[in-house]
């Protein structure tokens, strides 16, 4: 049901995209920063990654109703963490 149109609409918007604007090093972690787009509106995102073995786990989080999906009425409630693991 998430692809309905309450939620992501895939018919109308199929991608989801996110283009990177800068890759820095910070401590013992790798901060991507750049631009989210989901449902054409697009707002910064950065991404947290840490390398463990072969892996690069990275986390981020938005606020859903920042991309017109308003699955509570206060934007805080609408905070989602996101996670995502890179094999090198």
């Amino acid at each position: 049901h998430l692809k309905n149109s309450k939620y992501f609409n895939q018919s109308e918007f199929p991608f989801i995209s996110f283009k990177s604007t800068s890759v820095k090093i910070v401590d013992d972690a790798i901060k991507v920063s750049g631009t989210l787009k989901i449902k054409d509106i697009a707002k910064p995102m950065i991404w947290i990654f840490k390398k463990e073995g072969n892996t690069l786990k990275g986390s981020s989080t938005i606020y859903t109703s920042d991309f017109d999906i308003n699955i509570q009425k206060n934007r805080e409630d609408n905070k989602v963490g996101i996670f995502m693991n890179l094999i090198l």
